[in-house]
């Protein structure tokens, strides 16, 4: 009778457990996929709704990752929190495999009181809506030692290595194959260069360890940090309008995603603070597509697009309004691609769009350009690199492809090239202005490929002009260039010759005084042929 009882305990025993478990299982999968309504958010937009939502996101990470449901409406966001940063303030803070997922009609609305006011001290405050990554943008806590667990000595690396060895092979006991990493060129600086990653392997007897991504540049003394407590990785924003001064931050995040989204940058409230309707740093894997950027009302401002070492980073469909958009400082594998870009009038813009960067592609692309004059005549619609000398060794590879350019600059140029490498083809460029449509002029010499462009000049200027220092070697064929001015081609001579050579071929040029400009004496290897 006993022995009879047994199987039976047993199996209501099992039984209990599996129904525990379920339990757990069902109330796990509740908590990582949340309505905010659910939690007390408010879709009228009458009362606040930070906290609910807060609240929400916090249940979701906490459960391990999944999707905050936003149904339609509008959120208020009537209230703030303090970053770590003394006049950086957020609304929301989204953590890592976090998804917001809204409706076609979803809109998060900061309030007045969701805005800090200007702090004694302070020159301005920073006030964002969205905030994914670290409690405040301006600091990276990546290269702080306090926070990273300090730096470890690597041996030189080299472009596109796979696999990097730590100087000391017990070194290697502090990193594990998953782990997040930063590859430091050095170790102090403002802004250093940097490679994120992913270990792939750690191989403990050599001190070799495999990174997930092939490194774009190579450093002669690098190091090596540990970040992947301090890392946000897999967030995602879909389906929602998000209005205030600074729409959305992201720093030191890995695979940030965003589709089908508004982001409204509310410049008549903020004032000097609003720096725009983006601020990114330090982000591996960014894919933007079907998204826009745009303001409240007519009060424009700059953006910046992922800065300090971004890489890998899409945005595809994507309409911005902004007076400028650039990036630099490191960044590398870039894709701006069938984007909608209109840029409005201010006197104190060097440049509308900066490409600075390795490995971008600009392309497919419609760009409506504003009066650009950068205060002394010397602005640019399109610059492939704007900052210090020192960054120019990391530039390099840029593509402007088969885009649609309509250029006033009627007191700048329409494109400016200052990096190697760089590479013009299948561009309709129409500009009214009197300078150059296109300029190619660097401190370095340069390899530029200007081909099967369609220029249109209505102010009188030079089509192309290169002022390369030697030695040269652009190539400048099958363009189509119209227009009033002095020369088509200007081929700029310095006081000596030079030792390189254009190659100038097969290109129709209508309506100048001179089809091409150039003094054969100062560029002997230069070759001319096949005007039209």
């Amino acid at each position: 009778m006993k022995r009879a009882g047994c199987p039976l305990r047993s199996f209501r025993l099992v039984a209990f457990i599996i129904a525990v478990l379920t339990c757990l299982l069902l109330q796990e999968a509740a908590a990582a996929d949340i309505n905010v309504v659910s939690m007390g958010a408010d879709p009228t937009g009458v009362r606040d709704s930070r906290e609910a939502i807060q609240r929400a996101i916090d249940t979701v990470a906490a459960a391990g990752g999944g999707v905050v449901t936003f149904p339609s409406g509008s959120y208020l966001l009537n209230s703030y929190r303090k970053s770590t940063h003394p006049w950086i303030f957020y609304n929301l803070l989204v953590p890592s495999n976090v998804t917001l997922l809204g409706s076609s009609q979803t809109m998060l609305l900061q309030g007045g009181s969701g805005r800090a006011p200007l702090i004694p001290g302070a020159k301005r405050v920073l006030n964002i809506v969205v905030s994914v990554g670290t409690r405040s943008f301006a600091q990276i806590t990546f290269q702080n030692p306090s926070l990273n667990g300090g730096f470890y000595s690597l041996n030189p690396t080299q472009a596109n290595d796979r696999t990097v060895t730590l100087a000391a092979a017990s070194d290697v006991a502090r990193f594990r194959a998953g782990d997040y990493v930063a590859i430091y060129e050095s170790t102090t600086g403002g802004v250093i260069a940097t490679e994120l990653s992913q270990l792939t392997s750690v191989n403990q007897s050599t001190g070799e360890v495999g990174v997930a991504f092939p490194l774009a540049r190579g450093f002669s003394t690098p190091s090596i940090a540990q970040v992947t407590q301090l890392a946000t990785r897999h967030v995602s924003l879909q389906n929602l309008a998000v209005q205030g001064t600074i729409p959305l931050a992201v720093t030191e995040t890995f695979d940030f995603t965003v589709s089908n989204c508004r982001f409204i940058y509310d410049g008549t409230v903020g004032g000097s603070n609003t720096i725009g309707p983006l601020d990114a740093n330090s982000v591996r894997g960014f894919h933007m597509v079907d998204s826009s950027f745009e303001p409240v009302g007519s009060v424009y401002a700059g953006m910046e697009l992922p800065q300090r070492n971004s890489q890998d980073v899409v945005f595809e469909n994507v309409t911005f309004k902004v007076k400028s958009a650039g990036f630099a400082e490191g960044a590398a594998h870039w894709s701006l691609t069938h984007s909608h870009f209109w840029l409005f009038p201010d006197p104190t813009v060097v440049s509308s769009i900066t490409l600075g960067g390795l490995d971008v592609t600009f392309s497919d692309n419609d760009v409506h350009g504003g009066e650009i004059t950068g205060g002394n005549g010397g602005g640019s619609l399109i610059l492939d690199f704007n900052g210090a000398a020192k960054y120019l060794g990391y530039e390099g590879g840029i593509q402007i492809r088969n885009n649609v350019i309509e250029c006033v600059a009627s007191g700048g140029y329409c494109v400016s090239v200052k990096v190697h490498d760089t590479m013009l083809s299948g561009n309709q460029i129409k500009t009214a202005s009197a300078k150059p449509a296109i300029i190619v002029q660097s401190p370095v010499p340069q390899t530029v490929l200007i081909e099967g462009n369609t220029l249109s000049l209505g102010g009188g200027g030079y089509g192309i002009v290169l002022e390369t220092v030697s030695p040269d070697g652009c190539v400048i064929r099958n363009n189509t260039i119209t227009g009033p001015g002095k020369a088509g081609v200007y081929v700029v001579s310095g006081p000596m010759p030079d030792a390189g050579g254009h190659t100038i071929s097969d290109n129709t040029i209508t309506g100048f005084v001179t089809p091409v400009a150039i003094d054969m004496n100062k560029h002997p290897g230069t070759t001319v042929s096949g005007v039209q």
